[in-house]
């Protein structure tokens, strides 16, 4: 069911999950632990259409590091920030898995092949024509045209698009006829009580003052990248916390990944490294990014390359392209491509949110954002551009065409994906992290997190695909009798 926190509610209820957060990560747990028989109370703290009165002042916080949409970026009701989500979808690759050589901290403590089940079902939930995200798909196809099938050093892979899956539209009808689900919006969580190293209570607040006391076995954050860390901070912070010292990690690590423009590239016409319709009607975008073993040899971080048909190049000649020793058996079309990366951030503890002076309408102190980017990260960008230049002259494939160097005010100015990640890092030791291998924060054995702020490695692949799929692994896990 689907009920409004107002004065006609129980001050109390019990249930067996409560679930704080009703994005794509709370709503796909709780229809998934309906699945195994297990009832849940998933609060959330806008309505159901908007943020109400006071939901969008509460995202309100400050920005001392590279300038970002701290407001903007997130939206605070049911559904989440998919209600504004563009629908991109990739699994992370399996190398995005691992430590990258000189990495400041430890990757994730699970593999591809952990999730690749789990991946498969998230496919579904935002409704995907397929999961498959190879480039031997996009060959079947000869309408779409790559500069690299694959390669020696750089191959293709896949995006595809969700229509975008508005979680918060299209799955309301099963949350408000399941009778295993109570769904309660305009619900604002302040405070948790404990008992020892246990969460007993969350209570909820509306922004009239009406107050509502959940019980549960056990309980998931699954508010958002920057809010899952901001409500355990100030849990942290409060009277009788509910865990003890909480991890040097809690609100840490946050990464974006953040893009650039470097130039263009000259080459055969009717490539399709952009967003485009297949045979099968879903629209696909193949992307180029460098082969793991690659990736493994130059220390090189996840980046994808996307390629956007331009203007013709007036500049070079027509003969430019027929030139077997310029552009090989290339097109002798004058062809060239506006070029966009999409870069894998370096989780490192200076880039974070911490808790402010000024607190909200509920009493909770905002966040103050220090994103920061590494001088390696930019370094090693260049690199990967080097080796692409190389790599497409040397096979007569096409020129690259640098406009701009990743210096100066395309450092300040960059633009980042609105993907909050890692401030409650997943590690298979407390050392490095704040939940473990289950999800589960460590110091309290009934309290979980869902969402892109467990990620400790985020690779170029937009989060939402993966986050759900980890959801559903958690729920697995949930329903395990370990848990």
């Amino acid at each position: 069911m689907l009920r409004k926190l107002d004065n006609t509610l129980p001050k109390t209820l019990k249930t067996d999950v409560c679930i704080v957060g009703a994005g794509p990560a709370g709503i796909v747990l709780a229809l998934t632990l309906e699945k195994h028989g297990i009832s849940s109370v998933l609060l959330e703290g806008g309505l159901l259409d908007s943020s109400g009165k006071t939901g969008r002042d509460a995202y309100k916080g400050e920005v001392v590091g590279l300038h970002y949409p701290l407001s903007a970026s997130r939206l605070r009701w049911f559904g989440g920030t998919s209600n504004h989500w563009g629908g991109w979808c990739k699994a992370l690759d399996p190398i995005d898995y691992t430590r990258r050589p000189n990495a400041p901290l430890p990757s994730w403590p699970i593999n591809a092949e952990d999730l690749a089940p789990y991946q498969e079902k998230a496919a579904e939930w935002v409704e995907l024509a397929s999961n498959n995200f190879e480039n031997d798909f996009i060959m079947r196809d000869p309408a779409s045209q790559l500069l690299f099938d694959t390669g020696p050093q750089f191959k293709t892979r896949m995006f595809r698009f969700s229509p975008p899956t508005m979680f918060g539209k299209v799955y309301r009808s099963e949350v408000q006829e399941s009778e295993l689900i109570d769904g309660i919006y305009n619900a604002n969580v302040v405070s948790m009580t404990s008992a020892g190293d246990a969460v007993g209570t969350v209570l909820a607040v509306s922004p009239e003052g009406d107050q509502l006391n959940v019980s549960a076995d056990r309980f998931v954050l699954s508010m958002g990248g920057i809010e899952n860390a901001r409500l355990l901070m100030h849990l942290a912070d409060s009277e009788g916390g509910v865990f003890g010292s909480p991890s040097e990690y809690l609100g840490a690590c946050f990464m974006d990944h953040f893009g650039f423009s470097p130039g263009y590239l000259a080459a055969s016409e009717g490539l399709k490294h952009f967003r485009h319709q297949q045979q099968e009607g879903a629209p696909i975008l193949p992307a180029i990014t460098a082969r793991e073993d690659f990736q493994m040899e130059k220390n090189l971080p996840s980046i994808c390359l996307m390629a956007t048909p331009d203007s013709p190049m007036a500049e070079l000649p027509p003969a430019y392209f027929t030139n077997p020793g310029i552009m090989g058996e290339a097109s002798a079309s004058n062809s060239r491509y506006r070029l966009q990366l999409m870069i894998e951030p370096t989780a490192h503890t200076a880039s974070r949110i911490t808790l402010g002076a000024n607190k909200d309408a509920f009493g909770v102190p905002r966040v103050v954002l220090d994103w920061r980017v590494l001088e390696q990260d930019y370094l090693d960008t260049e690199r990967f551009l080097h080796e692409l230049a190389v790599s497409v002259g040397a096979t007569g494939l096409g020129r690259m065409q640098r406009t701009r160097r990743f210096e100066g005010q395309y450092r300040q100015r960059l633009t980042g994906g609105m993907h909050h990640m890692g401030t409650t890092r997943m590690s298979d030791s407390p050392n490095f992290g704040v939940v473990d291998p289950d999800c589960r924060v460590n110091g309290c054995r009934n309290l979980y997190v869902a969402g892109s702020s467990i990620f400790p490695r985020v690779g170029y692949s937009n989060p939402t695909q993966t986050l759900v799929a980890l959801s559903e692994r958690l729920a697995d896990h949930l329903n395990s009798g370990t848990a």
